[in-house]
């Protein structure tokens, strides 16, 4: 059965999270069919430097160009993440998809034995 399912990706500052030097850590939220999962995306910023229509950090902020390309490579990357687990299953969680993006370092094996598992499992359909 083929099911329909529609993938959002957001990125946000977690303002309740601010530190004493006053940064925000930048969250994302996955929403697949209005289920949502949030985590922290590992980066902080000065709210001044964050422009929210775009999602981005502004060139004042030490280090922007690298937060913006890792926020760019992110949504790619989820957004093929979530494409590969729909190849294999029926319904595909925000959870899922965030578990699978932040996959500890350590655990490549396991990430490469998912990915050529999908891969084969594409080549047999």
């Amino acid at each position: 059965m083929y099911i329909n399912q529609q993938l959002s990706i957001l990125f946000y500052l977690k303002r309740k999270k601010t530190t004493s030097d006053g940064m925000i850590p930048i969250y994302v939220r996955v929403t697949i069919d209005g289920l949502e999962d949030e985590r922290s995306f590992r980066q902080k910023v000065f709210p001044a430097f964050w422009v929210n229509e775009t999602k981005t950090v502004t060139d004042g902020h030490p280090g922007h160009q690298q937060i913006n390309k890792q926020l760019k490579n992110g949504s790619t990357d989820l957004s093929r993440i979530f494409d590969m687990l729909k190849g294999s299953h029926e319904l595909v969680t925000p959870t899922q998809v965030l578990e699978a993006y932040f996959a500890p370092a350590n655990d490549c094996y396991s990430l490469l034995k998912f990915f050529t598992g999908l891969a084969r499992a594409a080549l047999i359909d």
